[in-house]
């Protein structure tokens, strides 16, 4: 993510993001994927990327990105996200709860 870090009372500092959303809380395992690197296993290279590249493929799909586009992989739950702007969210794969708030 780019842009300016806030540090808070108490906290350490948050980075927000141009699109508009900041990470309040990650929970457990909160990661940063992408479609990986498939195909370069002759190469000693991993495929790596999203342990689901078919919802993070679905997810971008929905909001008009590129297929191959970042996105945050949440496991275990627990993340808190706060919008600074209006922006698009799609959420998809396992069934789990979700909680949005108006502010």
């Amino acid at each position: 993510m780019s842009g300016a870090t806030t540090p808070r009372r108490g906290r350490r500092a948050v980075a927000t993001s141009a699109a508009g959303l900041v990470v309040e809380r990650t929970g457990p395992l909160m990661l940063v994927q992408d479609a990986g690197r498939p195909g370069h296993g002759g190469i000693g290279v991993s495929p790596s990327g999203a342990l689901d590249p078919r919802a993070l493929a679905d997810a971008n799909l929905l909001v008009g990105n590129d297929p191959g586009t970042v996105g945050l992989e949440i496991v275990l739950g627990g993340a808190v996200l706060r919008a600074t702007a209006a922006v698009w969210v799609a959420v998809t794969g396992a069934v789990g709860p979700l909680v949005r708030t108006a502010g």
